[in-house]
């Protein structure tokens, strides 16, 4: 179990010494990184070989929203799109709409299925999670509980409704195996 607090720097040696207080975390920032992938896995050789474009799966996309109107994304968000569905967590609202670009293009190698751009699998369905603000930059605790969402995107218990993949593709100049952030990895597999 664990609690998101800001406090004053000078309470935190007070608050790691409470008896019921297993580890103090300080939060990091965190910030989107852009890599080319299609081509250099041979993704169209999987979709020939073996006949498979994502079909069947729902991959969760951490990162700064995707923009769900682009029409090789979908056009749209909800059940009846390719963006299923999603959270903006940098603004606390239902509306995951990407203000920087890289969610959404990361969303379009993973998964875009227009005439011109086409993403490793085509066929797959999306869930938006914004973590990342407008400038690529986030907080740990967003992303911790997009990591709890998207294991149970509709918070019901029932973790059926999963995703079966979740990319992040963000990073921080510091971390370790037992922070809050890995940790929260470790109990999402």
């Amino acid at each position: 179990f664990g609690v998101a607090t800001t406090v004053p720097e000078s309470m935190i040696a007070t608050l790691a010494q409470l008896p019921y207080v297993r580890r103090v975390h300080r939060e990091r920032e965190v910030r989107a990184h852009l890599e080319e992938s299609l081509g250099q896995i041979r993704a169209p050789d999987v979709w020939t070989n073996f006949g498979v474009k994502g079909e069947g799966v729902l991959v969760g996309i951490l990162d700064s929203g995707i923009d769900y109107l682009h029409p090789a994304l979908g056009g749209g968000l909800g059940s009846d799109f390719k963006v299923a569905g999603g959270y903006d967590f940098v603004n606390s609202d239902p509306d995951p709409m990407d203000d920087n670009g890289h969610g959404t293009h990361v969303a379009g190698i993973v998964a875009a299925d227009g005439i011109v751009i086409r993403g490793v699998s085509p066929k797959a369905r999306l869930l938006a999670y914004k973590v990342l603000d407008a400038s690529g930059r986030g907080l740990e605790r967003n992303i911790i509980a997009a990591i709890e969402r998207v294991v149970d995107p509709n918070q019901d218990g029932d973790p059926r409704d999963m995703a079966d993949i979740v990319n992040m593709s963000l990073g921080s100049d510091r971390g370790d195996p037992d922070d809050a952030l890995s940790r929260a990895v470790d109990n999402a597999v």
